[in-house]
């Protein structure tokens, strides 16, 4: 079940012997499988790991009861077809964040920017974040960013959806968990509720 406002989330319990452990969100996303749903995966470090107040070394999580959380995940679907899963955010931008930036997320945090102050990776919805700064905005928001305190801004949005489609052009990078990949058209992507659970 997702989570509900003022209910509480997660619980304690410890990794199964079995059960990976690994210290990059890419490395989470790859992990998901759609056919384990009840799967449990140890996370060392990453943005989602930094937006749950995470810590401990891998002895820790191998061998003491630690906090359990379930999450969402997202799935991209790419103009050939081929799917693939997020845990963290997706990001696509031009050099020097000009024009319009967007990003869609799971996870609050891109490195050190708190860019979806408000997220929170098991409510069903990713948070999507859209900008076009003036050059003066741009160095004014990148200075508030990790604080969180960019918005409210008049030229940033951020709407919480289930599913949604963006387009990359020409001269787009886009990067999916912190890797860039290759693409160019029109991405759909969705989230899957409750997709896995990470100990921390």
């Amino acid at each position: 079940m997702t989570i509900e406002k003022g209910e509480d989330w997660g619980g304690r319990g410890r990794l199964p012997a079995d059960a990976p452990v690994v210290d990059a969100d890419a490395a989470l996303a790859a992990s998901w499988s759609a056919d384990d749903p009840d799967r449990v995966v140890g996370l060392l470090a990453g943005d989602l790991h930094r937006t749950v107040g995470g810590r401990g070394t891998v002895q820790q999580l191998r061998n003491e009861e630690r906090t359990v959380l379930p999450i969402d995940i997202g799935i991209l679907t790419l103009p050939d077809g081929t799917e693939r899963p997020f845990v963290a955010h997706v990001v696509r931008r031009r050099r020097f964040w000009a024009g319009t930036t967007l990003a869609v997320m799971n996870a609050s945090f891109v490195g050190e920017w708190n860019v979806a102050p408000r997220g929170h990776p098991n409510d069903g919805r990713l948070d999507v974040v859209e900008a076009k700064l003036s050059f003066s905005d741009r160095r004014k928001a990148a200075s508030r960013l990790p604080a969180g305190a960019h918005v409210p801004h008049p030229d940033i949005s951020i709407r919480r959806l289930k599913r949604g489609t963006f387009e990359v052009a020409s001269g787009d990078r886009l990067i999916v968990d912190g890797e860039p990949i290759t693409a160019s058209g029109q991405i759909e992507w969705t989230v899957v509720p409750d997709a896995l659970s990470i100990l921390i």
